[in-house]
């Protein structure tokens, strides 16, 4: 496994699951990432939005992960003292912080 590959994605993972993992890697496409998305405030904006964001991630800066959270305001949002693979190295508080960005969503709409 390269070592950049371990250190940005899994550095707080176990060896094992880091092996599993990069050996599933495949390249993503990076237009998603640069086409224009027009969102609406009747559409989008009526949905309850969550991040979970990951404090120890060396992929996504922090810095980045605030820049992505303000453009999607208001948002609800969990941290987590984790690298970008939180489903490999704390499985248990990614899926409790889902659990408890559901609730949260379900309440909001309820209200609306």
């Amino acid at each position: 496994m390269p070592d950049r590959v371990h250190n940005l994605f899994y550095h707080d993972c176990s060896s094992i699951d880091a092996l599993e993992a990069s050996k599933r890697l495949r390249p993503q496409a990076l237009a998603p990432m640069s086409t224009p998305v027009h969102l609406s405030t009747e559409r989008f904006g009526r949905i309850p939005r969550g991040y979970i964001a990951c404090a120890e991630d060396r992929a996504l800066s922090t810095e980045l992960q605030r820049d992505m959270i303000s453009k999607s305001l208001p948002v609800e949002v969990r941290t987590l003292p984790s690298g970008h693979s939180p489903f490999f190295s704390m499985p248990d508080r990614l899926a409790a912080a889902l659990i408890d960005l559901s609730a949260i969503g379900k309440t909001i709409l309820k209200g609306t």
